[in-house]
């Protein structure tokens, strides 16, 4: 089945054949994902349904948000007809006044093609006045986010431009390029939308290797409700487990009690104490053939040995009041155990050293310490530069560092090194860690 639309690139009318599946049709075997895609008002819009047509045929999702000024290039019944879903605009649409919030929560990843100037502008200062800006303003730092900007070469180039593309990245944004060539305008220069095919790869996610990331903090039990643990929130590692998953590798998230989650749809494992975790890890690594393991989890230093001279009892609640006793026991370190533990002997090891008030360079000579045969790479931060978005730090390797200034940044560093390692060895390699905030 097909149905048509019409745009103009190059100066030329163009008339677009769109496949619609027919009702029914299966995708067995084809990777679902569920994607919000945003249309703003350029020329090159008409590509985006192209864009949407494949999308749907590969067996996802999609549902679209468009501006008064898209719908001026392609129409709304053409979105409705590709998604089987209505197409949103207006942000006070009368029973929708919240849908800038439930679908950036309801997506596993987001799509703005075409962006315009004045779309990445509004993304860069934070500007809500409309469905658009809203939507970008409330997006959740840890889910991918595609921008694919179009316009004129000039304005492509212009400074302020410029400027606002690389705010929205640090941002978190993924910023793809444009392309060169013949302008809707009549110029030639960089500017125009890149094709549906490409822009469709760039936003599918590969099938990649099998990654176990751990997240989230210990808790040593005291009686049967305290516990002692740390201030890990398990944020990084959710994030990165997001964006790692929408990248294509397959992710087993192990999650201690209380640790944010992922949003996509990842297998999810929870952990209590220090020896759970361990038994936990040991039992994963060898029942799956892992190709990594991204092990950001904050790992307690000490257990509860005793309680009042006697052994911690979980079935029991201690009296309030009463003076309270306790003796701890040093924990041995996870980390240089990973690869033991692991069925894939080939597996790449990255650490996390978490610091307090030391300089980068201080925080990087400690992380250095950690590398050797059984640790490979570690991320080195400190945790009186992490400032809510803000976490920076370095992936440090025998072979030197790059720095980070956010955890999508790390997310990209991390994701870059594996599959740098992928040629080398049958997997991935495994990220892990000794702190995860």
């Amino acid at each position: 089945m097909y149905r048509h639309a019409s745009g103009e690139e190059d100066g030329r009318r163009t008339l677009v054949m769109l496949a619609v599946p027919p009702l029914g049709t299966s995708f067995q075997g084809m990777p679902k994902s569920r994607i919000l895609f945003v249309v703003t008002g350029s020329i090159a819009a008409f590509k985006a349904a192209q864009v949407v047509s494949r999308l749907v045929q590969n067996g996802n999702e999609v549902r679209v948000v468009a501006t008064p000024a898209a719908l001026q290039f392609v129409g709304a019944a053409t979105f409705e007809g590709l998604t089987g879903h209505p197409v949103l605009s207006d942000l006070w649409e009368h029973g929708r006044a919240m849908d800038h919030i439930h679908l950036s929560r309801w997506c596993d990843f987001g799509v703005i093609c075409p962006a315009t100037a004045n779309t990445i502008a509004h993304m860069a200062h934070g500007l809500a006045e409309d469905l658009v800006g809203a939507l970008t303003l409330a997006w959740p730092r840890e889910k991918a986010l595609h921008v694919f900007p179009a316009m004129n070469r000039e304005m492509i180039s212009h400074p302020a431009t410029v400027e606002n593309m690389a705010k929205a990245t640090r941002a978190g944004v993924i910023m793809h390029p444009s392309s060169g060539g013949n302008l809707a305008c009549g110029e030639v220069g960089e500017g125009r939308l890149l094709e549906p095919d490409d822009i469709v790869a760039r936003v599918t996610p590969q099938r990649l290797g099998r990654i176990l990331i751990t997240a989230g903090a210990t808790r040593e039990p005291i009686d049967g409700i305290r516990f002692v643990t740390n201030v890990s929130t398990g944020r990084t590692g959710a994030t990165i487990a997001d964006r790692l998953a929408a990248k294509g590798w397959q992710v087993t998230f192990v999650h201690g009690q209380g640790s944010a989650l992922p949003n996509a749809s990842i297998a999810r494992v929870p952990y209590g104490s220090f020896a759970d975790l361990d038994a936990t890890l040991q039992r994963e690594l060898a029942a799956q053939r892992y190709d990594g393991v991204i092990h950001a989890a904050a790992v307690s230093d000490y257990s509860v040995d005793s309680v009042n001279g006697g052994t911690a009892d979980g079935n029991v609640k201690l009296r309030s009041g009463d003076t309270l006793d306790l003796r701890f026991k040093s924990n041995f370190k996870i980390l240089p155990r990973l690869k033991q533990y692991s069925a894939n002997a080939d597996v790449q090891v990255i650490g996390f050293k978490l610091t307090l008030n030391q300089t980068e360079d201080g925080t990087a000579e400690i992380a250095r310490g950690l590398l050797g045969q059984a640790v490979d790479a570690v991320v080195a931060n400190d945790w009186s530069r992490i400032d809510g978005a803000a976490h920076p730090g370095q992936l440090v390797s025998q072979t030197g560092s790059a720095s980070f200034a956010n955890v999508a940044e790390l997310s990209e560093l991390l994701h870059g090194r594996l599959q740098a390692a992928r040629p080398r060895q049958t997997g991935i390699g495994a990220v892990a860690g000794a702190a995860d905030f």
